[in-house]
């Protein structure tokens, strides 16, 4: 039964990672979104980049419990890696969908721009 503890605290903690850096990638990419809004595409890249590095950082994770569990054929679950799992899985659709609207904002700005000359 011991293992089972072990095994679970290590899925626990994985899981706190995941959300943690979940909740960062969040930061950064509603900071990108809201600076492009704002037709200041200063520095977006570079937020949008942590964000990118975030979410690695959270699939590690989840990857490192996955092959770890198909290593041991153990079929422990818990309730937060599924959380985790999906806040993950959001942030990084997030992302993508961040990265496309930085580039319509872009785009929205240089064709107002043209329109102004």
């Amino acid at each position: 039964m011991e293992t089972y503890n072990d095994r679970k605290t290590e899925m626990i903690h994985a899981s706190m990672q995941m959300i943690s850096h979940c909740g960062e990638a969040d930061k950064r990419i509603h900071e990108a979104l809201k600076k492009a809004n704002q037709d200041n595409f200063t520095g977006i890249e570079g937020l949008l980049k942590e964000a990118k590095e975030f979410l690695n950082q959270a699939h590690l994770a989840q990857s490192h419990i996955i092959q770890t569990s198909i290593e041991q054929e153990e079929e422990i679950t818990l309730l937060l890696f599924h959380h985790a799992q999906d806040i993950y899985m959001t942030k990084n659709t997030e992302l993508i969908t961040a990265e496309h609207l930085v580039n319509l904002y872009k785009k929205i700005c240089a064709v107002k721009e043209a329109c102004l000359r």
